[in-house]
């Protein structure tokens, strides 16, 4: 630890040359420099050889060495994620050339060393070996929307300088009224950052394509709205990003789906992939600094994993259909006062939606700030049919009418709700209803100080009472369950646990009040 370092604004970052035993690679860690609070780590990709030699920071990007397999990373320092691989691309060298044993980088241009990179092929004479080169690359170039009616994207006279942005450049949306722009063909830029105003990006039957997506206001609101009035089919349209950002003052819009993860398109089959539609983001969505996400449907999903964060206070994510791990594995982390809400009339929250391979987890994890970070939900099922998990922890709140751990045959849900001043309750209906174990096995743990206010059916349906099973815990001093009713074993199996000077308190206690049900505390 410490092999290198850099810094840049509110950003450190340290190199490690070996983690965990790791005699290869690495890691960089990232840090505030006010706080000092941990930002996170910088991972080794597979492939990697002595990554996190050489680091650099500037701007919300990460750059790190990895000179033993010579390449180099490019880091999204908001969500952690891969940006960019770099490789030598100069003639001259067929033996190791070490390139990113050193790095460098300010604002959106970059610098990698190649201490033994050779001046000529073959290296004739000691004269020409191991003399060294630097890789230089240049930021992208900026080119802003300046036709305040709106109109085509794809025409030079809406550009400044007459001139559409390319596949290397950066697309700036800052006027301050409202317009709408048109994909009238399919286009590609590095990014796209809405920097100010209401835009609306018109994508009935075109792709427009970047690697990161930035809708932030600069002292001024900025709002993006994708829409389309097709639905995918067979061909694919819409806004695809590989980073979105919804920062400051930004509010990012969708009338359609929201598909956060990589996936083949078209599908192959008549599957779920088909309702696919309007915005993609394939590696992660972060919603920060009170930054507004609000979409009708939204799939956190993806083969290597898909992530949603939701950080600081008044920072929202507003959903009316939300399925985590729908077809792999998916993700949600709320902080620092951040709101996850479900809103209007759909199916809700849904976790590990398709079957026993799916996973999706919901985070909900407080902090020392008044505010607490919460979750707000008509309906919510933790393990669909697949498996799911949500956590709430250290102050969370969740204001919650209805939900279902373990609702279908081979499901597998679990609810934690844990830390002093964590709390569960109410939204809108006069109670709160938890069912644990309804066709599927369901598991609730209550824990270290945390409170309870719902009625509980645990051990529902009936079908297999050896599967059909649902076990609530209640555990430690000051952990509270409060319940106009508590039923275990209503056809299933149900189990009340309490340990540690925990309390349950209950005006009605059932126990296998259900045809084949067991029910024991």
């Amino acid at each position: 630890f410490g092999m290198s370092v850099d810094i840049a604004g509110d950003q450190v970052i340290v190199g490690s040359r070996r983690i965990e035993d790791d005699d290869l690679n690495g890691a960089g860690f990232l840090s505030d420099t006010d706080s000092g609070a941990s930002l996170g780590k910088l991972s080794a990709p597979s492939g990697a050889m002595f990554f996190g030699q050489s680091v650099g920071v500037s701007q919300g990007t990460g750059i790190i060495g990895a000179w033993g397999s010579e390449t180099a990373y490019l880091f999204d320092t908001a969500t952690l994620g891969l940006q960019h691989t770099l490789e030598a691309t100069a003639q001259g060298s067929d033996a190791p050339t070490e390139f990113g044993r050193s790095v460098a980088i300010s604002g959106p241009s970059y610098v990698v060393g190649s201490p033994n990179h050779d001046s000529e092929l073959g290296c004739p004479d000691n004269l020409r070996c191991n003399t060294g080169a630097a890789y230089f690359y240049f930021g992208a170039n900026e080119f802003r929307w300046i036709e305040p009616s709106g109109g085509e994207f794809s025409l030079d006279a809406n550009w400044e300088s007459d001139v559409v942005p390319g596949p290397t450049d950066l697309a700036v949306f800052d006027l301050s009224n409202s317009y709408t722009v048109e994909l009238t063909e399919n286009v590609q830029s590095a990014s796209m950052s809405v920097r100010a105003g209401d835009v609306s990006l018109q994508s009935d039957s075109f792709r427009y394509v970047v690697d990161r997506l930035d809708v932030e206001g600069n002292a001024v609101s900025a709002s993006l709205f994708v829409n389309s009035t097709n639905a995918v089919t067979m061909e694919e349209h819409g806004l695809l990003a590989s980073v979105i950002k919804i920062g400051k003052l930004g509010t990012l819009r969708n009338a359609g789906q929201l598909y956060v993860g990589d996936v083949d398109f078209p599908p192959s089959g008549s599957g779920s992939n088909q309702t696919l539609t309007d915005l993609q983001a394939t590696a992660a969505v972060k919603v920060v600094e009170g930054g507004v996400l609000r979409v009708s449907q939204a799939r956190i999903d993806g083969p290597s994993g898909a992530l949603v964060e939701v950080q600081g206070i008044d920072s929202t994510f507003a959903v009316e259909n939300l399925f985590v791990g729908g077809d792999a594995v998916g993700r949600i982390d709320v902080s620092e006062g951040g709101t996850l809400q479900g809103v209007g009339n759909g199916n809700g929250i849904l976790m590990g939606v398709v079957d026993s391979t799916t996973e999706g987890a919901v985070n909900i994890v407080g902090s020392a700030a008044e505010t607490p970070s919460r979750m707000i939900a008509s309906t919510l099922t933790v393990g669909k049919t697949g498996s799911g998990s949500l956590n709430l922890e250290n102050g969370a709140l969740a204001r919650v009418d209805t939900i279902i751990v373990g609702d279908e045959f081979g499901s597998v849900g679990r609810l934690r709700v844990a830390g002093d001043g964590t709390r569960w309750t109410k939204n809108a209906n006069p109670v709160s209803r938890i069912i644990v174990g309804s066709s599927g096995r369901g598991e609730m743990e209550i824990a270290d100080g945390a409170l309870v206010e719902a009625s509980l059916a645990i051990g529902v349906s009936g079908n297999d009472s050896s599967v059909d099973e649902g076990v609530v815990a209640v555990r430690g001093e000051g952990s509270r369950l409060v319940a106009p009713e508590i039923s275990a074993g209503l056809g299933g199996a149900g189990e009340l646990i309490l340990e540690g000077a925990a309390t349950a308190e209950s005006e009605i206690l059932k126990l296998g009040d259900g045809l084949g049900g067991t029910g024991v505390v």
